[in-house]
Parts: structure tokens; sequence; C-alpha cells
């Protein structure tokens, strides 16, 4: 019998379950002051078709009592797309029997356009049941295209974000970081999003989603134990005072921390161009992950591949995870677990799972998969909590470190920027200040006024932040 966990603070929820719909509408009311329109605050029931309060997300439908959750509109999406595809085969049908009854009637000649004629007549019939036709296609893609919409923000991850579909946002003026543009179901009734992925952020939002949507899909069809997924923690890095020079406190980004009963699962999403290989590092107990750019990308660089730092990154959140709810929850049950999306570029994972206690797995279809790398996982832990004490840890980790205003992140923000420009001694970070302030000179560093005007800038900005 495992050892039961000390009683957690009781933090308030919605009834239906979820986290922060009912009681947090901050996102809701910022968009509503930056744009005349209100933003989109009902959705369709795919069981009765009544608009349903968003609220309801993930609950009961309060007219017919249909469940509101992604699968249940991806099954039923999948019926109303299988009868649509049989309309348009009636259709195409329809279409090749009028061009016959045309050829027949042609044979009248001057007479074709008598209604008395057998041929004439038929022709009637077809293009009045084409019309029919017609409009039952037209009438289940609207259906469609509803349900598609009605899915997204029914679903955990607008209950998480309360981030817009851009084309139903009440204004294009702070959704910078948004790359959701429309959601529609394919001719096979799989659900996708139509996105834009100009930039590095949207990429890596676009990432979080894709990852945020395969956990939270895989715990409500049972893949998964019983669980809760959490995006955007600010974790304090209590480890900042000693290795900062302005004894600023830092904060832990975490991209997305999968609770279950048997671990918690600190992972951090990638979403690099190009292939990926993971290899082991010589001589360390660590990855080595090593990112080649797609060819024609036109990279600067002498070779084109460089190495990315996720596992290293994300064994930082560990550890101010670790030492921020220490008591709480054993420090083995906390699991370092870096995502890299799949982006046609191809994987390879040459190395073993568990090297230096972290993990990596991808969304492409495969060993490596995330959910197969979580239940490889969850296999070998024990089970810690009871589903109570579960939502009562979940609800305690996103009362204390979600950011609900978007305060914590404007300060993590500030923060790196000024850790990043301060100046440094000489050996602190592989070249001395002066050589540093000469590479700087031309973007308003100086190389005799460089230290007092940072300096100055730095104290102005920690002031505004305090």
């Amino acid at each position: 019998m495992p050892a039961r966990s000390p009683r957690l603070p009781q933090v308030k929820v919605c009834p239906h379950g979820a986290l922060r719909c009912c009681h947090r509408r901050a996102p809701l009311r910022r968009m509503r002051q930056m744009s005349g329109k209100a933003p989109v605050s009902r959705a369709a029931c795919w069981g009765c078709g009544t608009q349903v309060p968003l609220r309801y997300g993930g609950g009961v439908c309060p007219s017919c009592g249909a469940r509101l959750r992604t699968i249940d509109y991806d099954a039923a999406a999948v019926d109303i797309v299988s009868a649509r595809v049989e309309k348009e085969r009636r259709l195409n049908a329809l279409v090749q029997a009028r061009l016959e009854a045309e050829e027949k009637n042609a044979r009248w000649g001057v007479l074709r356009g008598l209604p008395i004629l057998p041929s004439r007549r038929r022709l009637k019939a077809i293009e009045g049941e084409r019309v029919a036709v017609l409009a039952e296609v037209q009438g289940l893609a609207n259906h469609a295209r509803e349900l598609a919409s009605a899915r997204y923000y029914m679903g955990e991850w607008y209950r998480t974000t309360g981030m817009h579909l851009r084309c139903d946002a009440p204004g294009r003026d702070g959704f910078d970081r948004n790359p959701l543009e429309a959601a529609y179901y394919d001719n096979e009734g799989v659900f996708h999003v139509k996105t834009r992925l100009k930039t590095k952020v949207l990429r890596g939002v676009f990432g979080e989603y894709a990852v945020f949507e395969r956990l939270a899909a895989a715990l409500e069809r049972g893949d998964l134990p019983f669980g809760r997924v959490l995006r955007a923690l600010y974790i304090p890095d209590f480890s900042s005072c000693e290795r900062d020079p302005y004894g600023m406190n830092f904060t832990e980004e975490i991209d997305m921390l999968l609770v279950t009963s048997r671990a918690l699962y600190v992972i951090e999403v990638k979403n690099l161009r190009g292939s990926i290989t993971v290899r082991r590092q010589k001589f360390l107990d660590r990855y080595e992950v090593e990112v080649a750019p797609p060819a024609g990308s036109g990279s600067t660089s002498h070779s084109g591949v460089h190495l990315d730092r996720g596992p290293s990154q994300n064994h930082r959140h560990v550890c101010a995870l670790r030492h921020a709810i220490r008591g709480l929850v054993p420090q083995e049950a906390i699991v370092n677990l870096v995502v890299y999306v799949g982006n046609g570029g191809g994987f390879i994972m040459d190395a073993p799972q568990g090297i230096g206690g972290a993990y990596i797995a991808t969304t492409d279809v495969g060993e490596q998969g995330v959910l197969d790398v979580i239940r490889a996982i969850e296999s070998s832990m024990p089970s810690r909590w009871s589903e109570e004490e579960l939502s009562d840890l979940a609800a305690f980790l996103d009362a204390a470190y979600s950011d609900v205003d978007g305060s914590k992140a404007e300060a993590h923000r500030r923060a790196r920027e000024m850790h990043a420009r301060a100046p440094r001694p000489s050996g602190s970070s592989g070249r001395s200040y002066r050589a540093s302030a000469k590479h700087g000179k031309g973007r308003g560093f100086g190389r005799g006024s460089s230290r007092c005007a940072r300096d100055d800038e730095l104290e102005r900005m920690i002031r505004a932040l305090r």
C-alpha cells in the first residue's frame, strides 16, 4: 500500500471538472475590451444542435444530456461526413443521368422544349432531384463546419488557453501568438485546424497545441489512465539569486504538465524544422539532439546542422518544480519528457530511453510516439494517488503556478531579457565583457560608456518590474 501524500489545499473548480473555464474569464474580458465585438460564447451541441454556453464544454448538454467531449464531436462528424459522401455520389449520378436525358431530348429537334415529351418530363424530374440533393449536400457541409468550430471551443485546449480561432476572433490586435485560423473536418471525418506558421513563436504555439490535443484526446478515450493536462506553468527558480548579479527572481516556464495517478510529466515541446537525430553524448550521461535543416532552407552556417538543448532546458524546469513542491510529491515521480513535433523531416532515436532521467518522444506514429513512451514509463511506476487526490493536486498546481492574467508571462519575459542584457565579467560566458561590448558597438552600446548605460537601463527596468 503506497504512502498517502500530504493533504493539499482545496481549490475551487468548475462543477464539471474543468480547472479554469467558469471562474476564470480574463482572456474573454481582454478580447472584449480591444474590440467592440463580443467573442464567441456559445457552440452547437452535436446531439440536438442547441447553442450551448461554452462553460458546459467537457460536461453534458443541458438540453439533451449529450456528452460535450471532443471524441463525441468526432464520432458525430464521421456520421455526417459519411452521409455527405453518399449524397455527393448520388449527386454525381444525377449529373450523369441529366446529361444522358439531355442527349435523348435533343433528338426531338425543334420540339425538344415541349413539356408533354417523356424525355422532357424525365429531364425535369432529374433536375428537381438534383437541386434537392445539392441542398442536402450543402446543408451537411455547413453542419460539419459548425461541428468543427464547436468541437474546438468545447475542447480542453480552449478552456485552458481561451485562444479563439482567428476567423472568430473579435480583432486582430494581440493575436500575434495565435497560429490557429479555422477548424474543419476532412472527407474522412478527421479533425484539422488551418494554421499560419510564419514565425518561430507561431510554430512553438502550434507545437504545444498538437501535443496538448493528443494528450487530452488520449485521456478522454481512456488510452491513458485518468489525469489532467496543465499548460504554461511558471515555477519560481530559487537558484536564480546565486547566478544573477542583480538578485532578480526568475521563473521557469513549463510548456505542459501531465498529472497522472503515477507521475508528473514535465513536458517541453519543440517544433523544429528539419530532420532530428537523438544520440547519447560521448563520456556524458545525457542526450545530444542534432537538427539538420531541410534542403533549400538557406542556412547561413557552415554545415547547417545545430544542436538542440531541449533535454537540458527541461532539466532546469524539473529541478525548479521539485524544489517548489518538495514534500508534496516524491522527487522520483517528476519525469523529464521532451516531445519533438513531427514536421515531415524525419526523427531518428539512436539512444535508449531514460538517459540521465530524461525521455524523448515525438508526435509521429512509431515506437517513440509520445503516448507509447508515457505508457512505458507508467508501467514501471507504482500508483501514488487516487482520482480525488489527483484532482486536488492538479487544482493546486494550476492555482499556484498558472498565469491567468498574463502578468507572470510578462515578468518572466522581462526578467529573462534583463538577464541576457546584464554585463558579464571576464570568463563567465567564454569571452570578456570588453569583447562583447565591442561586438555590440553600433547597436547603442559604445565601448567607453556601455557598462554605465546598460547598468542604468537595467536599474530602470528592475524598478519598473518591482
